[in-house]
């Protein structure tokens, strides 16, 4: 049997649901400039993040599950530690900007090489340069080359969702990239130099081409840390460690999501927890050729 609603009653929800998430900021961002430059304010404390996630790599040829350790510094130097829940280290990429290493477990092999896209794409799937990811994991949007007369914003309000700035950008080579950013609501009454920016998606496209696109979400307030010496860091005599920045409480994406529509490859990450300016050593960001192990250069080409 259907059920009825008064014809009033039913208006007044619709309306209700309409002007909720029709709603936009009081004040609105007339410029890519002033938008981007929002966000490296609000971000420019973070100069380096670390995580606990869980990470799932998915793709028709490769698949992979498991718990990754991160530290990612600015511009572009990362690792990534793949783990087991019995605590067995089953992959480590290390990129320090100028060499790529990345071991596995599972082939008992070693890679290395210069640090390239294409050698990051060995260990993600994801066609991203490590200066792109580096960005992205501090929740800042990687930014192609252009003319400003290349870039335009334009607030998006969907009729049964929040809206958001949409940020389109072209560059050299037949590259562009569509950005989007939301501004939290409790933050719509504010005046421009108070609200804050999320970014929550790139698209990156070459030649009419998708390249990749990634979603950023639940984000949250993270602090700064202070990383525990190791004990090859010990044994070497290191007594301390001084942060990587400064005090930080920058907001942080809690999931990330990588894709390439049409080849079925993906990537997510889901962290447990995040923290800014951690104490890195000079061992972060690279590693030594594991014991009885297969060795291999990898001179890929972007």
């Amino acid at each position: 049997m259907p059920v009825w609603f008064p014809r009033g009653a039913l208006a007044g929800a619709f309306m209700t649901v309409v002007s909720g998430c029709r709603g936009a900021p009081r004040v609105q961002y007339a410029s890519v400039d002033a938008a981007l430059a929002r966000v490296q304010v609000d971000t420019e404390c973070s100069r380096s993040v670390e995580g606990d996630a869980d990470l799932v790599i998915s793709g028709p040829l490769y698949s992979m599950r498991g718990k990754l350790l991160y530290l990612a510094s600015a511009p572009n130097k990362l690792r990534f530690d793949i783990y087991s829940s019995f605590g067995v280290t089953l992959s480590t990429l290390t990129s320090d900007g100028q060499r790529f290493s990345l071991y596995s477990l599972d082939e008992n092999s070693f890679w290395y090489g210069p640090s390239k896209t294409c050698n990051l794409r060995k260990f993600t799937r994801i066609p991203l340069p490590p200066f792109a990811l580096v960005e992205l994991l501090r929740g800042r949007p990687p930014i192609l080359l252009h003319q400003d007369s290349d870039a335009k914003i334009r607030f998006s309000r969907p009729v049964f969702s929040r809206g958001y700035y949409v940020v389109d950008i072209g560059s050299k080579n037949q590259a562009s990239q569509r950005l989007t950013f939301e501004v939290p609501e409790e933050d719509w009454e504010k005046d421009i130099a108070d609200q804050r920016l999320r970014l929550r998606s790139v698209r990156v496209e070459q030649k009419g081409s998708l390249l990749y696109e990634v979603e950023l979400s639940e984000y949250r307030p993270a602090r700064r840390t202070i990383q525990k010496l190791s004990k090859e860091e010990l044994e070497m005599g290191i007594e301390s460690l001084p942060p990587s920045g400064p005090s930080c409480s920058a907001e942080l994406p809690g999931k990330l999501k990588f894709s390439i529509p049409g080849t079925g490859h993906s990537l997510s990450i889901e962290n447990h927890e995040t923290s800014h300016n951690p104490s890195i050593s000079a061992l972060s960001f690279t590693q030594a050729l594991p014991g009885g192990v297969r060795s291999e250069y990898s001179d890929c080409k972007d």
